[in-house]
């Protein structure tokens, strides 16, 4: 890399690769002038004087570093490294100073000067020898900031954004402070050394006056540790961290408190947090701001609800992280926007709005604490939960089963905190209550089983079942962790095989969950099954002793194994069973009895067609190639149906030829097609046994198909 020497013996230096910069050198103090745009790679080696630039023409960009070298004594001489009044200056590299005799320093007073590199502003070895910083522009630094010793500072007038570590030089005169109306975003710790530099948040500590308002934000990327301003206060704080930010000593907020969508603050036990303002936990489409604490703390809980789009999505399982929140401030009857709750005794959802559009006067006023309901808003809201936070264990007891309802044992809980809560990690106390959950998944318009230890999202509603009448449970304050997440999404777990099937019409699916398990049994396991809880996507689930599964559970897998699966279709008509997850090198046919097809789901999904009145009992899963009687095991990326008069073919091979015949072998349909995908044919078909031919350039497939 080629350098450029600044010295007082210079008059002007013009840099190859620089467009229109001229450098202006004189003996003067600060006296190395830059004016100009553009770019150079050349390192900047200033021995005693720095750059200066105070014109607005200013914009340059440096691929390299620059270095203050020290030729003998001379030092800086009580000069700045870099001045800068107006323009851009922008380094692809680091600025490094040595131990000076006199400070060096650097100076914006409005440019922007950003570092793609560290900052390195080192003193000399005795008083008076000092770094100095004063910013009143922009000053982003991607890497660290070191300041110090010697009466070192950074005072920041304007805003700032260190990147990596905030360090100092190791003497107790180094300080970091900010001037009114200021903002430092902070990516890494402040000097972590607490011998090594002084943190201000209020005051200015040259004379101690107050610098208020100014705001200062932990935004890294990697779980940062809140440093106690050294004047005991913050003025306004901001958390912007999705890998979280640890208070592990008591602090004061003079000003507002904010916790970004995504960020996670968590305050020790036996720290306290005093805040004068606002305290916001901040939510959006992204994520909701998440916050653990141990002592009484009031705040404003937004969480972001998204309008529904049609009939089937749109809908959310909502819980209050708040003690007493009132339910109008989340619905008004008669408006078109849904509040229910869920009543296990009568099987009923219970509407808030009455008959004729006034208010269900049976209905709380104020949502129960560790209690879930279901919303649906015409409109994307971001709504407010506010008041005293709930941080203590909720105790939830009389859970009923009411064998005559149709979803007996089921109980519409909440998460009670504002952050999420590890479900089932033995911490919950479930007496009679199984041990996995189901949570709404918006996206898919059904419920999802939630494992031990899986995550339920703060305020987010979830389903329990109570295997016996009077169950009960505790929600614990000790299971709450961070988790942006605003509703549940799938997460993928280990050794379960996982079955998806897909609404294409109305974009809806439902999965089926199967395990395998020592000491499980062929009926419901309370600590190891999950009941089939319906929503609005086609019910898929397994069957095993005549009950319906959303998860089932078996002893053993064996390759005899059979495991059948019911089908209920919902309002649409094209369907598609893939293979979501898998046990490794396991290889899963599946046989559908209404078309007389087995397919290997590792080898592709599965479409088909149905219609009301279908026998429900309609698909097996096997664990070898075996089917019923006769049946041909079909390629998975070929699948043929009929259905109201048309015959379908989902190709994935290119051009074929498509005939099907009788039994008695007369040809009743023979075409040529020559798109990929899924087509279709007019051909009516009574009930029968149909032959299939299916044939390629350079092969053709044979198969069974039965037509109700």
């Amino acid at each position: 890399m080629r350098k450029i020497f600044i010295a007082t013996n210079f008059i002007c230096i013009i840099c190859k690769g620089l467009s229109s910069v001229v450098f202006s050198c004189g003996i003067a103090d600060y006296d190395t002038q830059i004016t100009g745009s553009g770019i150079t790679n050349c390192t900047f080696e200033i021995r005693s004087y720095g750059l200066n630039c105070t014109a607005a023409s200013c914009n340059l960009t440096i691929n390299g570093n620059i270095e203050q070298q020290v030729p003998g004594n001379a030092g800086m001489n009580n000069k700045s490294l870099i001045q800068l009044g107006a323009g851009t200056l922008t380094i692809n590299g680091n600025i490094i100073t040595g131990s000076v005799f006199g400070y060096v320093g650097i100076t914006n007073t409005g440019g922007t000067i950003t570092v793609n590199g560290n900052v390195s502003m080192l003193g000399g070895s005795d008083a008076g020898g000092g770094a100095t910083i004063v910013n009143q522009g922009s000053f982003n630094i991607s890497g660290d900031l070191t300041i110090g010793p010697w009466s070192s500072y950074c005072q920041n007038a304007g805003s700032m954004i260190i990147g990596g570590d905030l360090l100092g030089g190791g003497q107790g005169d180094t300080y970091f402070w900010q001037e009114t109306g200021a903002t430092v975003k902070l990516g890494g710790n402040v000097f972590p050394d607490p011998n090594s530099g002084l943190f201000f948040g209020i005051s200015e500590p040259m004379n101690s006056s107050s610098t208020e308002p100014n705001t200062i934000e932990y935004n890294g990327v990697s779980a940062q540790t809140i440093r106690v301003p050294d004047d005991a206060a913050y003025s306004n704080l901001i958390i912007n961290n999705p890998a979280g930010v640890t208070m592990n000593s008591s602090t004061t907020v003079n000003g507002f408190l904010t916790v970004k969508p995504g960020a996670a603050l968590t305050v020790d036990p036996a720290v306290s947090l005093a805040i004068t303002g606002a305290f916001t936990l901040q939510s959006d489409a992204t994520g909701t701001g998440s916050f653990i604490t141990s002592s009484p703390t009031t705040a404003s809980v937004q969480r972001y609800v998204s309008g529904y789009s049609d009939p089937t999505h749109g809908w959310h399982l909502l819980s209050s992280p708040v003690a007493a929140q009132g339910i109008g401030a989340f619905h008004t009857p008669g408006s078109g926007d849904d509040f229910y709750k869920w009543d296990e005794p009568t099987d009923t959802w219970i509407n808030r709005t009455a008959e004729g559009g006034g208010l269900n006067v049976s209905f709380e006023t104020n949502f129960g604490v560790g209690k879930g309901y279901l919303v649906s808003y015409a409109s994307t809201y971001t709504k407010a939960f506010s008041g005293s936070l709930n941080i203590s264990n909720v105790s939830v007891t009389g859970l009923s089963n009411t064998p005559a309802s149709t979803a007996s044992g089921w109980h519409l809980l909440g998460n009670p905190f504002s952050s999420a809560l590890t479900w089932n990690d033995g911490k919950w106390n479930l007496s009679n209550v199984g041990a996995n959950c189901q949570l709404w998944n918006e996206a898919n318009a059904s419920y999802t089983v939630v494992a031990p230890n899986g995550i339920i999202p703060s305020m987010n509603g979830f389903m329990a079942h109570a295997s016996t009448a009077d169950a009960s449970m505790t929600i614990p304050a000790l299971s709450r962790t961070h988790d942006a997440t605003n509703w549940y999404k799938n997460t993928q777990q280990n050794e379960q095989i996982v079955l998806t099937v897909s609404d294409t019409d109305g974009e809806t699916a439902q999965p089926t969950i199967i395990r395998f398990e020592q000491g499980a049994t062929n009926g419901y396991d309370n600590q190891y099954d999950s009941y089939f809880l319906p929503g609005f996507a086609p019910m898929f689930y397994s069957k095993s002793l005549e009950e319906n599964f959303a998860l089932s559970t078996l002893p053993e897998l064996c390759q005899e194994l059979t495991i059948p699966l019911g089908f209920v279709k919902n309002a649409g008509n094209l369907f598609v069973i893939e293979l979501t997850e898998n046990i490794p090198d396991q290889d899963l046919y599946l046989t559908d009895k209404q078309t007389l097809q087995t397919v290997k789901l590792n080898e592709g999904d599965y479409a088909f067609s149905a219609q009301q009145g279908d026998e429900t009992d309609r698909f097996e899963l096997h664990f070898r190639a075996v089917g019923i009687e006769d049946n041909t095991l079909a390629d998975a990326s070929l699948h043929v149906w009929a259905s109201n008069g048309q015959f379908y073919l989902q190709n994935e091979q290119g051009p074929v030829t498509l005939m099907v015949s009788d039994l008695q072998g007369r040809t009743l349909l023979k075409t040529n097609i020559a798109t990929s995908g899924i087509t279709s044919q007019p051909l009516k078909l009574t009930t029968g046994i149909y032959i299939v031919t299916v044939q390629t350039a350079d092969s053709f497939k044979t198969m069974k198909i039965f037509v109700r």
